[in-house]
């Protein structure tokens, strides 16, 4: 199913997540044509609270190339 999804897709993880949640942010980015991954540095899975600068910095830069 995830290969006819064909809406622009940024899917983000933290460089310090559980094996399980990269595994899967990893599998998403593989199977959606197009998808893009950020991985957000020094955080775990909680990213966008612990560092919502770059999460919205990413999010911005996603969009941006969709114009």
């Amino acid at each position: 199913m995830l290969k006819d999804f064909t809406r622009p897709t940024l899917v983000m993880r933290g460089e310090k997540s559980r094996a399980f949640f990269a595994l899967i942010s990893e599998a998403i980015t593989k199977c959606v044509p197009g998808a893009q991954q950020v991985i957000l540095q020094n955080v775990n899975h909680d990213g966008p609270c612990r560092d919502p600068a770059a999460f919205t910095a990413a999010v911005f830069e996603f969009l941006s190339r969709l114009e």
